[in-house]
Protein backbone atom coordinates (compact mmCIF):
# COMPACT_ATOMS: atom_id res chain seq x y z
CA UNK A 1 0.00 0.00 0.00
CA UNK A 2 1.16 3.44 -1.15
CA UNK A 3 1.64 6.55 1.31
CA UNK A 4 2.05 9.79 0.36
CA UNK A 5 3.51 13.05 2.50
CA UNK A 6 4.62 16.58 2.17
CA UNK A 7 7.83 18.25 3.78
CA UNK A 8 7.68 21.66 5.78
CA UNK A 9 9.68 22.22 2.05
CA UNK A 10 6.93 21.94 -0.24
CA UNK A 11 8.47 18.67 -1.92
CA UNK A 12 5.70 15.83 -2.03
CA UNK A 13 6.80 12.49 -1.46
CA UNK A 14 4.97 9.02 -2.94
CA UNK A 15 6.07 5.62 -1.85
CA UNK A 16 6.05 2.72 -4.53
CA UNK A 17 6.26 -0.59 -5.26
CA UNK A 18 10.07 -2.23 -4.63
CA UNK A 19 11.00 0.28 -2.05
CA UNK A 20 10.96 3.13 -5.05
CA UNK A 21 9.17 6.37 -4.68
CA UNK A 22 8.61 10.01 -6.14
CA UNK A 23 9.51 13.08 -5.33
CA UNK A 24 7.80 16.46 -6.90
CA UNK A 25 9.03 19.94 -5.88
CA UNK A 26 5.21 21.71 -5.70
CA UNK A 27 6.59 25.03 -6.08
CA UNK A 28 8.29 24.02 -9.62
CA UNK A 29 6.46 20.70 -10.66
CA UNK A 30 9.43 19.79 -13.50
CA UNK A 31 11.72 19.12 -10.19
CA UNK A 32 10.79 15.57 -10.04
CA UNK A 33 12.51 12.45 -9.73
CA UNK A 34 11.98 8.77 -9.09
CA UNK A 35 14.15 7.47 -6.46
CA UNK A 36 15.57 4.08 -7.01
CA UNK A 37 17.74 2.93 -3.92
CA UNK A 38 20.83 0.20 -4.96
CA UNK A 39 23.57 1.26 -1.99
CA UNK A 40 24.04 4.22 0.37
CA UNK A 41 27.28 4.59 -1.31
CA UNK A 42 26.13 4.99 -4.82
CA UNK A 43 27.11 8.10 -6.43
CA UNK A 44 23.26 8.37 -7.49
CA UNK A 45 19.76 6.68 -6.22
CA UNK A 46 18.91 6.22 -10.27
CA UNK A 47 21.08 3.27 -10.50
CA UNK A 48 18.46 0.12 -11.22
CA UNK A 49 20.86 -2.87 -10.60
CA UNK A 50 19.79 -4.85 -7.10
CA UNK A 51 22.62 -4.81 -4.43
CA UNK A 52 24.12 -7.27 -2.67
CA UNK A 53 22.49 -6.64 0.38
CA UNK A 54 18.96 -6.64 -1.10
CA UNK A 55 19.30 -10.54 -2.63
CA UNK A 56 20.34 -11.09 0.94
CA UNK A 57 17.59 -9.50 2.78
CA UNK A 58 14.84 -11.28 0.01
CA UNK A 59 16.90 -14.96 0.79
CA UNK A 60 16.77 -15.01 4.50
CA UNK A 61 13.14 -13.24 4.61
CA UNK A 62 10.77 -15.13 6.81
CA UNK A 63 7.21 -16.77 5.33
CA UNK A 64 5.45 -15.17 7.99
CA UNK A 65 7.18 -11.73 6.60
CA UNK A 66 4.11 -12.07 3.95
CA UNK A 67 1.11 -10.40 6.11
CA UNK A 68 -0.91 -7.72 4.32
CA UNK A 69 -1.06 -5.57 7.48
CA UNK A 70 2.79 -5.06 6.96
CA UNK A 71 2.30 -4.20 3.40
CA UNK A 72 2.37 -0.23 4.18
CA UNK A 73 5.47 1.23 2.23
CA UNK A 74 5.84 4.05 4.30
CA UNK A 75 7.42 7.26 3.87
CA UNK A 76 8.47 10.56 5.81
CA UNK A 77 10.01 13.38 5.44
CA UNK A 78 12.29 15.08 8.52
CA UNK A 79 10.32 17.83 10.00
CA UNK A 80 13.06 20.39 8.50
CA UNK A 81 12.28 18.79 4.72
CA UNK A 82 16.21 18.04 4.64
CA UNK A 83 15.58 13.91 4.55
CA UNK A 84 13.42 11.78 3.43
CA UNK A 85 12.76 8.24 4.39
CA UNK A 86 11.30 5.32 2.87
CA UNK A 87 10.25 1.87 4.15
CA UNK A 88 11.11 -1.39 1.49
CA UNK A 89 9.75 -4.80 1.94
CA UNK A 90 13.18 -6.31 2.48
CA UNK A 91 13.89 -4.63 5.96
CA UNK A 92 15.42 -2.18 4.98
CA UNK A 93 14.89 2.08 5.84
CA UNK A 94 16.32 4.12 2.94
CA UNK A 95 17.39 7.91 3.87
CA UNK A 96 18.04 10.07 1.05
CA UNK A 97 18.99 13.55 1.54
CA UNK A 98 18.22 17.15 -0.11
CA UNK A 99 21.17 17.41 -2.68
CA UNK A 100 20.73 19.07 -5.91
CA UNK A 101 23.45 18.07 -8.39
CA UNK A 102 23.06 20.17 -11.57
CA UNK A 103 25.04 17.29 -13.98
CA UNK A 104 22.51 14.79 -13.23
CA UNK A 105 19.49 16.76 -12.76
CA UNK A 106 18.96 14.84 -9.54
CA UNK A 107 17.58 16.87 -5.93
CA UNK A 108 17.75 13.75 -3.70
CA UNK A 109 20.42 11.53 -2.96
CA UNK A 110 20.62 8.38 -1.21
CA UNK A 111 22.68 9.09 1.90
CA UNK A 112 22.37 5.63 3.80
CA UNK A 113 20.60 2.27 5.04
CA UNK A 114 19.02 1.11 8.24
CA UNK A 115 19.07 -2.68 8.08
CA UNK A 116 16.16 -3.79 10.81
CA UNK A 117 15.95 -7.44 12.19
CA UNK A 118 12.17 -7.79 11.49
CA UNK A 119 10.20 -5.55 8.92
CA UNK A 120 9.22 -2.11 10.45
CA UNK A 121 5.32 -1.85 10.72
CA UNK A 122 6.12 1.89 11.37
CA UNK A 123 8.21 4.68 11.80
CA UNK A 124 8.68 8.39 13.10
CA UNK A 125 11.36 11.09 12.85
CA UNK A 126 12.75 13.99 14.35
CA UNK A 127 15.30 15.64 13.08
CA UNK A 128 17.95 14.08 15.03
CA UNK A 129 16.99 10.46 15.82
CA UNK A 130 14.46 7.75 14.07
CA UNK A 131 12.55 5.43 16.04
CA UNK A 132 11.23 2.36 14.34
CA UNK A 133 8.42 -0.27 15.43
CA UNK A 134 8.13 -3.86 14.01
CA UNK A 135 5.82 -6.51 14.05
CA UNK A 136 7.03 -7.73 16.99
CA UNK A 137 5.87 -5.07 19.40
CA UNK A 138 10.04 -4.10 19.64
CA UNK A 139 10.58 -0.20 19.18
CA UNK A 140 14.25 0.54 18.31
CA UNK A 141 16.11 3.53 18.07
CA UNK A 142 19.00 4.77 15.89
CA UNK A 143 21.01 8.14 15.00
CA UNK A 144 19.50 10.24 11.91
CA UNK A 145 22.83 12.73 12.21
CA UNK A 146 25.39 10.57 10.77
CA UNK A 147 26.09 8.88 7.21
CA UNK A 148 26.60 5.95 7.89
CA UNK A 149 24.83 2.88 6.96
CA UNK A 150 24.09 0.65 10.16
CA UNK A 151 22.72 -2.94 10.91
CA UNK A 152 20.73 -2.36 13.99
CA UNK A 153 20.82 -5.35 16.65
CA UNK A 154 19.15 -5.98 20.38
CA UNK A 155 21.44 -2.94 21.91
CA UNK A 156 19.41 -0.53 19.58
CA UNK A 157 15.82 -1.87 21.10
CA UNK A 158 14.23 0.66 23.53
CA UNK A 159 11.53 -1.04 24.20
CA UNK A 160 9.22 -4.26 23.99
CA UNK A 161 5.24 -4.45 23.31
CA UNK A 162 3.24 -7.85 23.91
CA UNK A 163 1.40 -7.17 20.57
CA UNK A 164 2.35 -6.41 16.89
CA UNK A 165 2.93 -2.33 16.77
CA UNK A 166 0.70 -0.53 13.67
CA UNK A 167 2.25 2.90 14.39
CA UNK A 168 4.69 5.40 16.40
CA UNK A 169 4.98 8.84 17.32
CA UNK A 170 7.10 11.17 18.77
CA UNK A 171 6.15 13.93 20.86
CA UNK A 172 7.45 17.01 22.91
CA UNK A 173 4.80 18.63 25.44
CA UNK A 174 4.33 22.40 26.01
CA UNK A 175 5.84 21.61 28.93
CA UNK A 176 9.15 20.08 27.16
CA UNK A 177 8.62 16.69 28.07
CA UNK A 178 9.36 13.86 25.43
CA UNK A 179 7.11 11.07 24.54
CA UNK A 180 6.85 8.07 22.78
CA UNK A 181 2.90 6.88 21.51
CA UNK A 182 2.61 3.89 20.09
CA UNK A 183 -0.57 1.86 19.01
CA UNK A 184 -0.94 -1.86 18.71
CA UNK A 185 -3.17 -4.93 17.47
CA UNK A 186 -4.78 -5.20 20.66
CA UNK A 187 -6.81 -2.01 21.12
CA UNK A 188 -4.01 0.17 22.93
CA UNK A 189 -2.35 2.93 22.92
CA UNK A 190 0.66 3.45 25.00
CA UNK A 191 2.32 6.61 25.89
CA UNK A 192 5.99 5.70 27.30
CA UNK A 193 8.72 8.33 28.77
CA UNK A 194 11.68 9.36 26.37
CA UNK A 195 14.28 7.93 26.87
CA UNK A 196 13.43 6.35 29.79
CA UNK A 197 11.22 3.90 27.59
CA UNK A 198 11.23 1.85 30.87
CA UNK A 199 8.82 4.10 32.39
CA UNK A 200 5.27 3.67 31.26
CA UNK A 201 3.05 6.71 31.62
CA UNK A 202 0.11 5.57 30.99
CA UNK A 203 -2.30 3.98 28.16
CA UNK A 204 -5.49 4.68 26.33
CA UNK A 205 -7.97 1.86 26.43
CA UNK A 206 -11.39 3.71 24.47
CA UNK A 207 -10.60 1.68 21.38
CA UNK A 208 -12.43 -1.92 20.71
CA UNK A 209 -10.22 -2.76 18.01
CA UNK A 210 -7.11 -3.14 16.52
CA UNK A 211 -5.60 0.68 16.45
CA UNK A 212 -4.21 1.62 13.20
CA UNK A 213 -3.14 5.56 13.54
CA UNK A 214 -2.29 7.89 15.51
CA UNK A 215 -1.45 11.76 14.60
CA UNK A 216 -0.66 14.56 16.38
CA UNK A 217 -3.14 17.43 16.68
CA UNK A 218 -0.72 20.06 18.59
CA UNK A 219 1.71 19.40 21.74
CA UNK A 220 -1.10 17.70 24.20
CA UNK A 221 -3.85 16.12 21.82
CA UNK A 222 -3.51 12.93 19.78
CA UNK A 223 -5.87 11.47 16.72
CA UNK A 224 -6.17 7.98 16.78
CA UNK A 225 -7.88 5.35 13.82
CA UNK A 226 -9.04 2.09 14.48
CA UNK A 227 -10.95 -0.64 13.11
CA UNK A 228 -13.66 0.09 15.52
CA UNK A 229 -14.69 2.85 13.41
Amino acid sequence: MSEITVSSTNWLAISLRNDTGIVFNLNDIQQWQHLRPVTASSSSSEVTSTSTVDKQQEKTEDDDENTNELNRNLIKFTPDGQKLLINGQNKQIYIYISSYDENTKTYWQLQRIVTIKKRASAFDVTNEILLIADKSGDVYKTDLLTDTSVVLTADDCIMGHLSMLLDIAFITTDKNQQFILTTDRDEKIRLTHYPNAYNIEGFCLGHSEFVSHVKLIDQNHILSASGDG
